[in-house]
């Protein structure tokens, strides 16, 4: 094993926002990389002067230093500017000349990686280390580089410098007193000052620890998405020792080693991409929240425009539904086999419709009517009110909430704001419409009739509102792409399925892919969902169970695959086992069913979820 007398010296420019790296990497500690960084990479094997001995490996490594720091991945490196110096290219002028003119352009928040591998020796005199050029000659320290006299007190004092020597003699001793002088510069070398660098052949050795630590991910062990200059260091420090029996031991010395950046930490294979084309304010955006949560965001902006997101995106991105915010718009997006794809919401304008009577005894009824007959409910508004807010969360604007409650929920009401969304009417162009009923319903000679505000007994079908107006009458002339209809009255489901035939509902996939999505929202829908059939009374407790039931699902209960999306089949299978658990509980049996027309269409209504953070609604 020959002593490898090398000066590893690489400066590296911090990487800017715009690298050549494939995608946006999102990060959620606080980590910044530098704001652009370059390289100097120096290999010298063999010398003009023959007296010294030849190394092995210095130009091998070089190369392979030089192609992990700019590696378009994971390299901060950009590779237009960095500079790698070979054998006999490495001359005294030609790297002062390299290593100066990238001096003299670093900024502010810029970095430069200075790396030298080839012979280098402690200059006691000065307490300095000299690396030794192409072209050295006796005496050395005129022909040599100083490290300290030569290359550091040219750098700038607002710029970061990364030494990394892989040399002999480099080490602790000598170190700190440079960094101390220099306090945004940190050296990293391949052994301490009474230690030789070994030029191994078999592939071990500082260098060759080095590349193998900038390249896994297992190097970044605070999880901010870079390989510090300090992780460098507690990384390949066991690599080396154990190499090398123990006969060589890196050495970190500077005051900022854990902000001095080496490299961006290799995606894990689980990464989450972001294929099709991202909005173009996200390359200029300085916020960036996913799924609610604000994330420190590192920008470089690739010709494939994707964004990845670093890890299988834990507390941030689930299973289905994405939402995306930048500082000036909102998107949605899917996730599916671990990729992310734009999402367009199939509703542009949704109505909602809500229905809700406890005043039965009719005491505030502006025209003294008296009783209707059917006992006062108490909690529907309440439960309706409830409904709303969970419909707003959902994505409905509220002044598309419309509310009849009481007075104003009579058979007049109910007929006249659905007819808003017939052909002409005010509201046509709503391509959702959720309609929603709370209170008495029954029979009467087969009909089933919601019991609005101005029931007479006398003449219960003219005074009531028929439900088979829903199914057929308004289903038929709507122009709505998709409307839900949500019964919580007795004897709903009798009625309606006389009209509309056996429940449709099956049970829920472990996890809807986006075309089965597609096949539910694409085509036309008159979905409905009834609290029970004609023979069980709607269980009422504190307002109506199943109305209860609703709620809670559509508050996310339902979401019974955690993708954000809550489908009508898991509204279906949360709200009836809900109402069939509560009604076990009072010895009693409900079951609630689902219909679809399908005359009209075989669509199902879809709820999407909302960020939290998004007041409007994803776009």
């Amino acid at each position: 094993m020959l002593p490898r007398l090398t000066a590893f010296l690489i400066i590296v420019l911090a990487i800017c926002s715009r690298s050549v790296y494939g995608g946006f990497r999102v990060n959620t500690l606080v980590a910044k990389g530098p704001s652009k960084t370059s390289a100097v990479v120096i290999g010298i094997g063999r010398y003009s002067d023959p007296s010294l001995a030849a190394l092995h490996t210095p130009e091998r490594d070089a190369r392979d230093v030089f192609a992990a720091l700019t590696d378009p991945s994971t390299g901060l490196a950009d590779s237009s500017t960095s500079v790698l110096l070979l054998g006999s290219q490495a001359t005294r002028a030609s790297i002062l000349t390299a290593v100066r003119e990238h001096q003299n352009r670093l900024k502010e928040d810029e970095a430069l990686i200075i790396y030298f591998s080839g012979h280098s020796t402690p200059y006691a005199a000065s307490n300095d280390i000299l690396l030794f050029p192409y072209d050295v000659r006796e005496p050395y320290r005129e022909s040599a580089i100083a490290l300290d006299a030569d290359l550091l007190n040219e750098a700038p004092n607002n710029a970061d410098l990364i030494f990394i020597g892989d040399g002999c003699n480099i080490g602790a001793g000598f170190t700190e007193g440079i960094s101390a002088a220099h306090p945004r510069v940190g050296v990293l070398s391949a052994s301490k000052f009474d230690e030789y660098a070994l030029d191994e052949t078999n592939g071990r050795n500082f260098s060759t620890a080095l590349i193998s630590t900038l390249r896994s991910g297992a190097s970044d062990l605070d999880g901010d998405g870079f390989i510090s200059l300090e992780e460098a260091f507690v990384s390949l420090y066991p690599m080396v020792v154990s190499s090398s029996f123990a006969k060589q031991h890196p050495t970190l010395a500077g005051a900022r080693v854990h902000r001095l950046m080496l490299a961006r930490a290799p995606l894990p294979e689980n990464s989450v991409f972001f294929d099709l084309p991202l909005p173009d304010d996200i390359s200029t955006s300085d916020k960036l929240v996913i799924n609610g949560t604000s994330v420190k965001v590192d920008l470089a902006h690739s010709a494939q425009d994707k964004l990845v997101l670093l890890g299988n995106g834990n507390g941030l991105i689930g299973r289905g539904m994405t939402y995306l915010e930048t500082a000036k718009h909102q998107y949605l997006y899917w996730r599916e086999s671990e990729k992310l794809q734009r999402f367009q919401n199939p509703y542009n304008t949704s109505f909602a419709v809500l229905v809700a009577i406890d005043d039965y005894d009719r005491t505030n009824d502006p025209l003294h009517r008296g009783k209707t007959g059917y006992e006062p409910r108490g909690f529907m508004v309440q439960r309706a009110e409830e409904l709303h807010a969970s419909l707003k969360r959902l994505g409905f604007p509220e002044d598309h909430i419309i509310t009849l409650y009481n007075d104003r929920a009579t058979s007049g009401n109910v007929e006249k704001t659905l007819i808003t969304f017939w052909k002409g009417g005010a509201h046509e162009t709503a391509d959702r419409v959720f309609f929603y009923f709370g209170g008495h319903g029954d029979t009467f000679d087969g009909s089933g009739v919601l019991i609005t505000y101005d029931f007479d007994r006398q003449r219960p079908t003219s005074t009531g509102f028929l439900m088979r107006d829903l199914v057929t009458r308004h289903s038929e002339n709507m122009t709505t792409h998709q409307v839900l209809f949500a019964l919580d009255a007795c004897a709903s489901g009798l009625a309606v399925y006389k009209t509309l035939g056996p429940p449709s509902a099956t049970a829920p996939k472990e996890f809807q892919q986006l075309s089965i999505i597609r096949n539910d929202v694409e085509p036309k829908a008159r979905n409905f969902l009834v609290a029970g059939t004609a023979d069980q009374p709607a269980l009422w407790d504190n307002g109506g169970v199943f109305t209860q039931a609703l709620i809670a699902g559509l508050d996310g209960k339902a979401d019974l695959n955690n993708d954000r999306l809550i489908q009508l089949t898991e509204l279906y299978t949360y709200v009836s086992d809900e109402v069939a658990r509560r009604a076990a509980e009072k010895n009693v049996r409900q079951q609630v069913e689902e219909f679809n027309l399908d005359a009209v269409g075989t669509g199902k209504v879809v709820f999407i979820e909302q960020n939290a953070s998004l007041t409007n609604g994803p776009r």
